[in-house]
């Protein structure tokens, strides 16, 4: 299942998914320019680090203390915070901590990344270890922290987004094994390796000829490593939206000497000159360690990478640690490095133009010196951010469990379980309210299932386009059906604009028993109301080259299901008083089943017992399934809160089942 679910996410993110983002408009940029009056101001958050002239965290300033310009205009500082970390040094003692805030606006962010290509087995291990140490001793409980991990097989992958979930966030780190020169278990690659191919010959035709020909083995690595600095600067770009700080705990043996500084082409020196220099501009430093064996290349200098990471440290403005077997005094370090702030809060007019603002702050103590993030960019128009900015936007907002780009509205999702097998057991479907969307579904749109794990893990996704307008005045459902192992998961459903690049996302909770259902069991009923004038349209979205499992269809779970009837999501009007219900029903070892559904309504503040009939309309057996289609008649339904429960019994072997759900009233 996980190869299947591997080769599903890279023909899926490189492929299908992003191709229409390619083309452009003048009626895009026109739709996306009317978006900028919407919203009028956003609050900005900027970082600062301030130290005393003995260079130890400057504590107890206050709001008043700073001054702060954007772009060299003066702005009014409306919010305030400081952060002060008791120190795990003996200087500790001489710092007053300043009380921090319960529920702070800009918390520290880590990105802790792997190199799995320019590294040995003992680094990778070495680094896994130093990453779990910070981990365990040193991030703070409103910290966030990602994990990536790079390799010319798979490129940068995801393991991990931004969470305070710091259990969750070691587990994934144990669980990588990543090798030498290969990928990582896991995650989700956010860069195609091999989009512009590796060949294994390379043509060699020098511009001088007086330079020794290059060999091919030169140009291929001088080629991968490109790659890789390309692949950041896409990283380095995305970043560049978040607020505040993002260190960049990078564990790497580095690019060798002689490759970096080779006279013969200095590409790779400029590439990665810039690549550090727009690391340092969206305000990620990176804190390079190496993890390289000391002694391994004594004989060989111009093999050593400490160059390159010391280079890439000094130009984002983070620190070079060059042993990775000194974790433990590395990991203190990062904490006095990072963890004493102030967050400075004021407010500016939103604008969609990418272009970079100038940040200048100033400290009235005496004597103190202040570092803080040297500006921040504005969001760029959808259609012109790159593959890997767009994918890994989308990959925040699914993971994410505060969006830092944006609060997308959310649509109504149901997540249904309707089988005893693995395969093909769960149902999720949207409802895709245009009024409520207009944003988002005006044109071409993405919607996209992501199944996360109880570690926020995704262990499946589906997704396409669909074309919204087209359908006219139909009220459209969409649909994705999921084959989940026991445990517990949550669907978190995107729904993004491909022009504008406005989102939707909801979730919705769903449990898969660790125990297989008894012979005799009832699933998630799906109820419906009937449609009187409109039309109802059920859409699934599938993968090209889908699976034969995967052709499966809403219908051939509720074949009762039709475009005269609308599923009830998470509400319905009141004064209804009937409404429709397709049950299904595991009858396994029984024949000809006789089954006696019966159904009770009851108002939960009350307590009170709704009068309700439920009759039979129709009945189908399918392998182990009775699927029944019931008729529910009750009195007009005032606004509240109901349960609604359902209980089956089999007349020849007695056997029982029941099940109960919520029905909101407004």
């Amino acid at each position: 299942m996980k190869k299947t679910l591997l080769l599903g996410v890279l023909f899926f993110f490189f492929f299908g998914l992003f191709c229409p983002w390619a083309r452009g408009s003048n009626q895009v940029q026109q739709n996306q320019e009317s978006l900028q009056h919407e919203v009028t101001v956003t609050l900005k958050l900027i970082q600062v680090f301030v130290t005393d002239k003995d260079g130890k965290p400057a504590t107890g300033l206050g709001k008043t203390d700073f001054e702060l310009w954007d772009n060299g205009e003066l702005k009014t500082v409306t919010e305030f915070e400081a952060h002060t970390l008791i120190l795990p040094q003996t200087q500790a003692e001489e710092i007053k901590p300043y009380p921090a805030p319960t529920a702070p606006k800009l918390n520290r962010k880590f990105f802790f990344v792997l190199d799995f290509e320019k590294n040995d087995y003992v680094g990778a291990i070495k680094a896994k270890k130093a990453a779990l140490h910070f981990i365990e001793t040193q991030l703070q409980l409103t910290d966030e922290a990602a994990v990536f991990s790079y390799s010319q097989m798979q490129g940068l992958v995801l393991h991990r987004y931004l969470t305070k979930d710091h259990p969750s966030l070691k587990k994934t780190i144990q669980g990588m094994r990543g090798m030498p020169g290969r990928r990582a278990a896991g995650g989700i690659p956010v860069q195609n390796p091999y989009e512009d191919g590796v060949p294994a010959v390379l043509p060699t035709t020098p511009s001088i000829p007086e330079v020794p020909l290059d060999s091919p083995e030169i140009q291929v690595e001088r080629m991968k490593t490109n790659r890789f600095i390309n692949v950041i600067k896409h990283l380095a770009k995305y970043l560049g939206y978040l607020p505040g700080y993002k260190n960049l705990i990078f564990f790497s043996q580095g690019i060798s000497r002689s490759l970096i500084y080779d006279q013969r082409d200095l590409s790779v020196l400029a590439n990665f000159y810039e690549m550090s220099r727009e690391l340092g501009a969206a305000n990620s430093p990176v804190y390079a360690v190496n993890t390289e064996r000391v002694g391994a290349h004594l004989k060989n200098s111009e093999a050593r990478g400490n160059d390159s990471l010391k280079m890439l440290s000094d130009l984002s403005g983070g620190k070079y640690f060059d042993n990775v077997d000194h974790y433990q005094e590395i990991a203190q370090d990062l904490q006095v490095s990072t963890g004493n702030y102030y967050v400075l809060g004021y407010y500016v007019e939103e604008q969609w133009n990418g272009q970079f603002h100038e940040i200048k702050v100033k400290v009235g103590r005496e004597g103190c010196t202040v570092a803080a993030q040297g500006g921040y960019f504005n969001p760029e128009p959808f259609l012109k951010l790159n593959e890997a900015e767009k994918q890994l936007q989308l990959i925040a907002l699914a993971l994410s469990d505060r969006p830092l780009l944006q609060k997308p509205p959310d649509f109504p999702l149901l997540a249904l379980t309707v089988s005893p097998q693995l395969q093909n057991n769960v149902v999720f479907l949207s409802e895709l309210q245009k009024e409520n969307l207009k944003e988002i579904v005006a044109h071409k749109t993405e919607i996209t299932y992501f199944v996360l794990d109880g570690q926020k893990n995704i262990v499946d996704f589906k997704g396409g386009e669909v074309d919204l307008p087209s359908l006219g005045n139909k009220v459209v459902y969409h649909y994705s059906v999921a084959s989940l192992n026991p445990g517990a998961y949550e669907c978190r459903t995107v729904l993004r604009n491909l022009e504008t690049g406005r989102t939707a996302m909801s979730s919705a909770p769903v449990i898969i028993p660790s125990k297989s259902p008894a012979g005799f069991h009832l699933f998630s009923p799906l109820l419906v109301l009937p449609l009187e004038e409109e039309e109802a349209f059920y859409l699934k979205v599938t993968r090209t080259k889908e699976k034969k499992s995967d052709t499966i269809s809403l219908k051939d779970i509720y074949p009762f299901i039709s475009n005269t009837a609308v599923p009830i999501m998470e509400e319905c009007r009141a004064g209804i008083s009937m409404m429709l219900g397709i049950v299904r029903c595991l009858v396994k070892d029984i024949d000809q089943p006789k089954i006696e559904l019966t159904a009770r309504l009851r108002e939960q503040r009350s307590l009170e017992e709704v009068p309700l009939t439920c009759s039979l309309l129709s009945s189908q057996k399918t392998g182990d399934l009775q699927i029944m289609l019931v008729q529910l008649k009750f009195p007009a339904l005032k606004a509240g809160d109901y349960a609604l429960r359902f209980a089956a019994k089999e007349a020849t072997s007695r056997r029982k089942s029941d099940l109960s759900r919520e029905l909101k009233v407004r």
